[in-house]
This record gives structure tokens, sequence and C-alpha cells, in this order.
């Protein structure tokens, strides 16, 4: 059965393929250093929160073809402690797997227990699945501007 689930360490060499596969179009192994990043920022981060984990899609063969990101943070807001999620690595193998991965994915987060969730940034692609699920895009706020 394919669909999504919560990321696991174990999940860190085919994560990592990925993110080679997916940003910089290479089929090689990752490095060690990149398995070091997602192992650090997505599974031992002193932030990790377990209701909040990141996630992976598998196919039909049990094959990663998907991951999104999830970095837990405690903000305040009008002083009272809330509970955000910011997503990052948000990446799917469409030639793998062309179907809704990630229209999953981002369902599965946004049901979590976040009183905020935002991104880190996003391609076209992110953008309408994030309008699509009746996100809101603050480009005034924004980091960066065309």
């Amino acid at each position: 059965m394919s669909g999504p689930r919560e990321f696991s360490k174990e999940d860190i060499p085919a994560v990592a393929d990925l993110w080679l596969k997916v940003f910089q179009q290479r089929e090689d192994s990752s490095p060690e250093s990149l398995r070091a990043y997602f192992h650090e920022m997505f599974i031992d981060h002193p932030w990790s929160d377990a209701r909040l984990p990141s996630l992976v899609y598998e196919d039909k063969d049990r094959r990663i073809v998907a991951f999104l990101g999830v970095l837990p943070r405690l903000i305040s807001f009008r002083g009272s402690p809330i509970q955000m999620a910011v997503t990052s690595q948000f990446m799917v193998d469409t030639s793998r797997h062309p179907g809704n991965a990630a229209i999953e994915l981002m369902k599965r987060f946004l049901a979590g227990p976040q009183q905020l969730s935002l991104t880190d940034g996003a391609n076209e692609g992110a953008l309408r699945i994030w309008e699509a699920l009746r996100g809101e895009v603050a480009t005034t706020y924004s980091c960066l501007w065309t």
C-alpha cells in the first residue's frame, strides 16, 4: 500500500538520494555530509517533537518518492506560547510518482497539532499546493522578492 508515513532515521539514505535527484538532477549515491544534514535537522534536532514528524511518501513498491521536512518551533504570540511548524526540503520524484504524493503529504502535515504553519521557501508547484489547501502567501513579509 502506498501513502504517507512518518520519516525515520532508516529513511535517511533514500531521502538524501531523493534530494540529489530532485534538486541536483543527479542519480548517484548521496554523500555522508548530506545524510548527516538530514539526520541533524529532522531526527536529532533539539527542538524535534514526536507530534510533528517529518513525512515521507512510499510508492506501491515501498520506495520513498517524496519527503516533507518538518521543523517544530515554540513561539510566542501576543504573550502566549504557540506551536509552529516550518516545512522544509519538500520534494517529489515525479518520474517515479506523478500522482498526488505532494498533496497527501501536505494534507497530513496541515492536519497536525500546530497552530501556525510556515514554509522556508517554495517553488511554483509547492505554492499552488499551499494555496489549493487554503494556505495564504504573505509576500510582504517574505525574505525574498522578485
